[in-house]
């Protein structure tokens, strides 16, 4: 019965490397002697798994050509599991985590319109805390969620997003559109966005965006605090820190990728 198990398992083992393998090959597909060679198994062995997968819908087979690619299988898989997931439960053990490693007030958000709605928070641990609530909105061109998503969109949804007049919500929210623009670039560039005290007076907070499974930014993550914990100084230590936050809510959200591209009265 054990001699079974392992046998049955070092077979799955072998489709599972098959299929990967074939799906990390692009358009073209393999033939069975390049699947042979790359997992390193006999023809005969490799032929009995392709023609399993490929009866399954797992696999289609160009038979003028010999090539392997990809079945139809495949995607009803990927869609099983994108409609499992669930933006604030995949991402709130990193949020927990980033409140631990910065002490601060956490947020998730996502953008509405021209405002940033705030669907997740864990509170800080000092006792003076910044006031925040799940489900109030800010603007989105004035607080690190909203400007770190508004950095990754288009130029056309970016015009769409932002108001006609951007208010002053504090001596240093930026009011010009042109000075806005390129403010958003620089986040793009840097990676993690900022509001310099924007949005509420004493507060400042350091954003990054988060990217769905098809590379489209779908939310953002921000650290916030009081301007004198959350200082000037240890903004690029944040940034790093919630920039891979971002990065790893993107990974369990099927964003697939090896760069980092990578609320609410005065949340960031």
């Amino acid at each position: 019965m054990v001699t079974k198990v392992v046998a049955g398992s070092q077979t799955l083992d072998r489709a599972l490397g098959a299929l990967l393998r074939i799906g990390e090959s692009g358009s073209r597909g393999l033939t069975l002697a390049e699947c042979s060679a790359t997992l390193g198994y006999s023809k005969p062995t490799v032929h009995r798994i392709l023609r399993t997968l490929a009866n399954r819908g797992f696999l289609r087979v160009d038979r003028e050509r010999g090539l392997y690619t990809l079945g139809v299988a495949n995607l009803r898989l990927g869609m099983a599991f994108l409609e499992q997931l669930d933006l604030r439960s995949e991402s709130l053990p990193i949020l927990r985590e980033l409140g631990e490693r910065t002490g601060e007030t956490v947020h998730l958000g996502v953008l509405d319109g021209s405002d940033v709605v705030y669907i997740e928070k864990v509170e800080s641990t000092h006792a003076v805390r910044m006031f925040s609530q799940i489900g109030r909105t800010m603007p989105a061109y004035s607080t690190g969620i909203g400007k770190a998503i508004l950095a990754h969109l288009p130029p056309d949804e970016v015009a769409q997003a932002l108001p006609e007049t951007l208010e002053a919500r504090t001596s240093a929210t930026i009011t010009d559109r042109a000075d806005l623009l390129r403010h958003l670039a620089e986040v793009r560039r840097r990676g993690y966005s900022t509001d310099e005290i924007e949005n509420e007076d004493g507060i400042r907070c350091v954003g990054a965006p988060v990217f769905d499974h098809t590379g489209v930014v779908c939310a953002g993550v921000s650290v916030a605090g009081p301007a004198t914990r959350v200082t000037s100084e240890r903004t690029p230590e944040l940034g790093r820190l919630v920039q891979a936050a971002a990065f790893s809510i993107s990974r369990r959200i099927g964003h697939d990728s090896d760069s980092t591209e990578i609320g609410a009265s005065g949340a960031g």
